[in-house]
């Protein structure tokens, strides 16, 4: 919940009513929020539906988080997001993303 609240926050804008993977699945909304940080950072995210044009937006995403300087051990493989397989690692990046941010 702080995780979401942060991010709607960061973008000056509710997200939608789905799951916070949802939500997040196609790396667009995180690819704003780390541009809301550093504009410029991340490449403009696709919109496509195609599951690799999705993931591209999140693996630029952790780009992103990278050369933000974010701590290796604060990332999540791209299928832990796309997949849902660890949202409590998506968590903790989000929270570091913060941290960064600050």
């Amino acid at each position: 919940a702080e995780a979401r609240q942060w991010i709607e926050e960061m973008l000056g804008e509710k997200l939608g009513a789905l799951s916070l993977q949802e939500e997040l699945k196609d790396g667009i909304v995180l690819c704003r929020v780390v541009n809301a940080i550093e504009p410029g950072v991340c490449p403009k995210p696709s919109g496509a539906k195609m599951a690799f044009k999705q993931m591209d937006n999140i693996s630029n995403y952790l780009k992103a988080c990278t050369d933000l300087g974010m701590p290796a051990g604060d990332l999540f493989q791209t299928v832990s997001l796309f997949e849902g397989q660890d949202m409590p690692k998506v968590v903790v990046n989000i929270h570091s993303l913060g941290r960064v941010a600050v």
